[in-house]
């Protein structure tokens, strides 16, 4: 009886775990095999269409591409590093072989591990290339990490770079030869010059008929300007070789501004043209710097500035830039000429350029080319301005410090006097009238006598100062 009852009892839990079996089957349907295959097959074709996506890009991208495990070992490789070696890409796999490197250039290695290498190959046709290679490590493996090395043919880059500076190198070097050419040409054109015009100078203090004057005068006066020509291509070729050096020993540029005032004040009247100098008042007059530079650099600008002024005038003024250590100067040059286009403005401080193409102007074009140079070795600034038909500006800075212990000039306060002036051209009065205006002084100007009568008849000025070129008459009225 009891066997039987637990023979029942097998029975009974043999039914329950079917039941249990069949009911967890009905949850969890079986999948058919043909199903499982047909699945496997869509992930293996999706592994395979990235995989080609992915070859594509790299061989569109970059034209040699190598990963390597931790001993060298090829893990991948494109079909166009493959064609270095005159291989596929699957015969690489596991081989260690390189191109053989000839020639490596430059190299820069990045602070994340990334390293950019130029190298010189020599593929299986055997004409040598350059490479730009990009290394950088990727997963690895317990022989270390895998490295990555993807390039680009750059050999048309490397060989346009090497010509590129082969030429510079060429013309660097001619420029040199005729920096040295001119620079020995020029001192050799100098004395026979200097003895010309010494003789020329000679004879004039001998006794010579007008007629025989006149010839003298002539040939020396060219002489002249064929040395100033001489001089400027000897300061040109001086410039370009690096041989000129600044003198830096304290000088009086109130005084030498106004030198080159008086100098160049004959040439101006000459023409009928007016000069006129303003120095700013607070400026100390002890600078230290290039006496003989920044005279050139103004006799450059004023020159030119009378060469092509017709009608009018020009004026030179002279300030301070800057406090402190930072002092420096402001020399201003302006005019009432023809003016400049303003297409030619950029090119006016090039060699061998001039305000315009007409060859009615004389010299060589160096004489702005040379005060740009000059400028910008003094560590200072030049700009222009131009209108055309209205005149120009020409604006120099240069750092030149105050000499140790100079002061700046105290001028007497004209306040609250009245000045009268009187000139018959516009130009040089209003720069008087400026310079009387910081002083202090009320100034007014006339262009006539008539004009002055009128203001001294209605007002009582404290002085009066008349233009001379109105006449000894017109003077005495006033």
């Amino acid at each position: 009886m009891t066997l039987a009852v637990s023979v029942m009892g097998l029975s009974i839990a043999a039914a329950m775990l079917a039941l249990i079996l069949v009911s967890l089957r009905r949850r969890e349907p079986v999948v058919p095999e043909s199903d499982m295959t047909e699945a496997l097959q869509d992930r293996l074709w999706q592994i395979a269409e990235s995989e080609e996506r992915y070859r594509v890009l790299v061989e569109a991208t970059t034209e040699a591409v190598v990963q390597r495990d931790g001993q060298g070992r090829i893990t991948f490789a494109s079909a166009g590093f493959a064609a270095l070696l005159g291989m596929k890409p699957l015969e690489l796999i596991g081989s260690t072989l390189s191109p053989q490197v000839i020639e490596r250039g430059a190299s820069e290695q990045r602070a994340d591990g990334v390293r950019v290498v130029e190298e010189r190959l020599v593929p299986v046709d055997g004409l040598p290339r350059w490479f730009s290679f990009i290394e950088m490590p990727v997963s690895g493996s317990v022989d270390g990490p895998n490295w990555l090395r993807a390039g680009q043919d750059v050999t048309a880059r490397v060989e346009a770079a090497r010509v590129l500076d082969e030429a510079k190198s060429r013309a660097e070097a001619a420029n040199v030869a005729k920096s040295r050419f001119l620079a020995t040409v020029s001192h050799e054109l100098r004395t026979p010059l200097n003895g010309i015009l010494g003789m020329a100078d000679l004879l004039l203090d001998t006794r010579l008929d007008p007629e025989q004057r006149t010839y003298v005068e002539a040939f020396r006066t060219s002489g002249k300007a064929l040395l100033g020509l001489v001089d400027g291509i000897l300061d040109f070729s001086r410039i370009e070789a690096g041989r000129l050096d600044l003198a830096a020993e304290p000088f009086d540029v109130a005084a030498l501004v106004e030198g080159v005032v008086e100098l160049l004040a004959p040439r101006a009247q000459d023409k009928g043209l007016e000069i006129a100098l303003d120095i700013a008042d607070d400026l100390a007059a002890l600078r230290v710097g290039d006496a003989d530079r920044v005279r050139q650099i103004l006799v450059n600008l004023a020159g030119n500035a009378i060469k092509f002024t017709q009608t009018g005038g020009v004026g030179v003024s002279l300030a301070r830039s800057g406090e402190g250590q930072g002092e420096g100067l402001v020399l201003t040059v302006e005019d009432t000429g023809p003016g400049i286009p303003e297409e030619r403005i950029p090119i006016l401080f090039e060699e061998f350029e001039q305000g315009d193409d007409s060859a009615s102007h004389e010299g060589t074009g160096l004489g702005l080319a040379i005060t740009r140079r000059l400028v910008e070795r003094m560590n200072g600034t030049i700009e222009a301005r131009s209108t055309v038909g209205r005149g120009s500006t020409f604006r120099v800075m240069l750092p030149l410090p105050a000499a140790e212990g100079a002061m700046s000039p105290e001028t007497p306060s004209l306040a609250p006097r009245k000045v009268l002036i009187v000139a018959a051209s516009p130009y040089q009065a209003p720069f008087l009238a400026r310079r009387l205006s910081r002083s202090g002084a009320a100034a007014v100007v006339v262009n006539s006598a008539e004009a002055a009568l009128d203001a001294l008849s209605g007002v009582a000025f404290d002085a009066l100062i008349a233009d001379r070129s109105l006449g000894d008459a017109a003077v005495r009225r006033l």
